[in-house]
């Protein structure tokens, strides 16, 4: 496996991994869930559980940010050749919480919708952990930086579907994992050569 191929699979992990061509249809808050055992929540309530999915993200623990979402959750992966992922939240914030430990995550904008909320959050924090090591991206010790976008639905309370894009290729230049070197030397993945 090629560090450019490593680093697309870092970006599906990571990306969660929070807008790519499987965006959701649009509906109503609670319109797909049964009234019974399900409360119904409003935007405002949806855009403030994701707020505090992010926050949870930053300074709580896996078992906070696994609180917020559903058991069965489905992350979208931008990329057309991964199929999508149920469940697991706790183990991936536990890798996040593992790998960047002092991660801090800004919220800079959200909107919602009936039971759909849209977020763009800056990452920041110091790559500590090995968690990534298998994927090609080793421990280094930097702080860095990056953006994602997420789209969230929301069902009975819960984070039931996301659908993210990061910024993976820049965190992973500024981490000194991808150079510019190799960036120029590699060869196109998406445009056949003539």
């Amino acid at each position: 496996m090629t560090r450019i191929q490593a680093s697309a699979l870092l970006g599906v992990a990571l990306a969660i991994a929070l807008c790519g061509p499987l965006l959701p249809t649009r509906g109503v808050a609670q319109e797909a869930t049964p009234a019974a055992d399900c409360p119904a929540t409003t935007p405002e309530e949806n855009k403030a559980l994701v707020d505090r999915w992010f926050a949870a993200l930053s300074g709580g623990t896996s078992d906070d940010v696994a609180e917020l979402a559903a058991s069965d959750i489905v992350y979208h992966d931008p990329s057309p050749r991964e199929e999508a992922q149920s469940g697991g939240t706790e183990d991936w914030a536990s890798d996040r919480e593992q790998d960047y430990p002092d991660l801090q995550v800004n919220v800079e904008q959200v909107i919602a919708e009936g039971d759909m909320v849209a977020s763009y959050q800056r990452y920041t924090g110091t790559q500590q952990g090995d968690v990534e090591d298998e994927l090609g991206v080793p421990a280094t010790g930097l702080a860095t930086e990056w953006v994602s976008m997420g789209m969230f639905r929301i069902e009975c309370g819960k984070i039931a579907e996301i659908w993210a894009v990061a910024d993976d290729l820049g965190r992973l230049q500024r981490l000194g994992v991808i150079t510019d070197d190799e960036l120029q030397s590699s060869a196109p993945l998406a445009t056949p050569s003539a």
